[in-house]
C-alpha cells in the first residue's frame, strides 16, 4: 500500500503533520504561491487602512467595527494557511466564522444600538445568531454559501467527502481511503472548490 495514499502505524506521526504545517505552502506549488500574493494583494490595502484609520463614532460601535475586520483578515489568513496544507474541513471553519462576521460588522456598523448590544449581551449566541442578524439586515434567513460552509466545516458526509477518496476499476468499488491528516491536494479539486 502507497504510505502518501494511507500512511500506516508505523509511518504515522503527529509530529510530521505539525511539521508540515510550518511549511511555507507557496514555495511547494505555483499556484499556491499565485494564490498567497493574491490573498496578500486583496487583504494589505484592508488592513493598513484599518491600522492607519483613527477611531471614531461611539467606544463600543468603533471597537465592533475594528474588533470584527481583525476576526475578518484573522480568519481568512488561517484559512488560507489551513486549504494550502491540505486541511479543507478546518478551513471551512474558519471561513464560515469570518463569512459570519462579515454580516456582523454590516450590521453593527450601521446601527450603533447593535454595536452597544453586541458589546455588553451575555447572550451573544442568541442575539447575534447568524440567520438574526441576516434577518435584520433585511436579508433572506438562509444564505447559500453559509450552508455551504456549514456543511462542510460540521462532521457531516459532505465534509467526509474532503479527506477520503474510493478506489477501484471499471466503474467497481474496491476500497475507501480516509486520510488522516492533510488530504490530497493536487489530485482532487476540493481545496481549489475551498480556496
Amino acid at each position: 500500500m502507497n504510505e502518501d495514499l494511507e500512511p500506516s502505524a508505523n509511518s504515522f506521526s503527529t509530529r510530521r503533520l505539525l511539521d508540515e504545517l510550518c511549511w511555507p505552502a507557496g514555495r511547494l506549488r505555483d499556484a499556491h504561491d499565485r494564490l498567497e500574493a493574491a490573498f496578500v494583494s486583496s487583504i494589505d490595502p484592508i488592513a493598513h487602512l484599518l491600522l492607519q484609520a483613527r477611531p471614531s463614532g461611539s467606544g463600543e460601535q468603533t471597537y465592533a467595527i475594528r474588533s470584527l475586520l481583525t476576526t475578518i483578515i484573522n480568519d481568512l489568513t488561517v484559512a488560507l494557511h489551513l486549504i494550502t496544507h491540505g486541511y479543507f474541513s478546518q478551513a471551512y471553519g474558519v471561513m464560515r466564522a469570518g463569512y459570519e462576521a462579515c454580516d456582523l460588522l454590516e450590521l453593527l456598523a450601521t446601527d450603533p444600538d447593535e454595536a452597544r448590544l453586541w458589546v455588553n449581551t451575555t447572550r451573544g449566541h442568541i442575539d447575534f445568531r447568524p440567520a438574526a442578524v441576516r434577518e435584520r439586515l433585511q436579508k433572506d434567513r438562509v444564505d447559500p454559501v453559509y450552508g455551504h460552509m456549514s456543511e462542510h466545516a460540521h462532521p457531516r458526509f459532505a465534509a467526509s467527502r474532503l479527506s477520503s477518496v474510493g478506489l477501484g476499476r471499471a466503474g467497481e468499488l474496491e476500497r475507501v481511503v480516509i486520510r488522516l491528516g492533510p488530504s490530497w491536494i493536487d489530485e482532487l479539486p476540493s481545496g481549489w472548490h475551498a480556496a
